[in-house]
């Protein structure tokens, strides 16, 4: 992979060490986190999900195609040299100081994770590309924003400020992959989990098939879910949302509870999630 070839033109020194990298599936993108803090992606930039400041309508590039969901071949929108991902719309420097890049399988999206700024702790996340299904954790449905060209900042689970205090991040697919297929333009961004330092887990996006661990759908398929934002026609959260490890029980003073997370994994496409909680369990 070519991450820079003279002359180089981008306001930005050299950056070729690579720590790490990641990919999605259906669309086939990769982004590098560099020794530097930054990231590149390259490949499909379908969703916008290189985060390169590009919309997805604009290439930059077109590479071969695929067949939409009427069978119709489609050019694919990409990138063929890596890229770095941007901060915001109007911000020409990259991300920084990230120390790592999730996706989910068939996601067209991408989080990472950073060092948090200034009045926040430990690490936060942002996340760009495809936001069907609320699945950038910024706040902002689908209906408003469909796909970001640049990281947007995940959104505290209370509303307000960035979630912080990261010690772990993972993606899976969209819940509806096996229902609508990965070329139906109303398949989802996928879902992203998060642990945090106090014990917790936080998740947002797709809840088509319970992924975030709010409890049951009581809401009619392909509306929304109990406690979260409206996200067009899916079940989802734009914002993140506490798992909810009591299963809805009340706090009982003295009573011991299995509710503190240390890790947390995916499942793959749709799948769900699993947490390894402090007493050595699993759920």
């Amino acid at each position: 992979v070519v991450f820079a070839l003279p002359p180089f033109h981008e306001p930005f020194d050299y950056d070729m060490t690579v720590l790490s990298v990641t990919g999605r599936g259906y669309g086939s993108a990769f982004c590098a986190t560099l020794q530097s803090g930054h990231v590149k992606c390259w490949g499909s930039n379908s969703q916008s999900s290189l985060g390169s400041g590009v919309l997805s309508g604009d290439g930059p590039e077109t590479c071969g195609t695929v067949p939409d969901q009427w069978g119709n071949a489609v050019q694919t929108p990409c990138s063929t040299y890596p890229d770095y991902v941007r901060e915001g719309l109007f911000d020409v420097h990259p991300l920084a100081d990230v120390t790592a890049v999730v996706s989910g399988l068939y996601a067209a999206s991408f989080c990472a994770i950073e060092t948090a700024p200034d009045g926040y702790m430990g690490r936060v996340a942002s996340c760009w590309g495809d936001n069907r299904g609320g699945a950038l954790g910024s706040g902002a449905d689908d209906l408003a924003v469909a796909e970001s060209r640049y990281a947007v900042p995940v959104m505290h689970h209370s509303g307000t400020g960035r979630l912080d205090r990261i010690t772990g991040l993972v993606g899976a697919g969209p819940g509806d992959i096996y229902i609508i297929g990965p070329d139906h333009p109303n398949t989802t961004g996928g879902s992203y989990c998060a642990s945090q330092d106090w014990g917790g887990v936080v998740c947002w996006g797709d809840n088509t098939f319970g992924q975030l661990g709010i409890g049951p759908n009581v809401m009619p398929p392909l509306v929304r879910t109990t406690g979260a934002d409206p996200c067009g026609t899916t079940f989802c959260s734009a914002t993140p949302t506490v798992v909810d490890f009591m299963r809805g029980l009340p706090f009982v003073e003295g009573q011991v509870y299995d509710n503190d997370a240390v890790a947390v994994t995916g499942l793959g496409a749709g799948g769900g999630f699993c947490a390894l909680m402090t007493t050595g369990h699993v759920k």
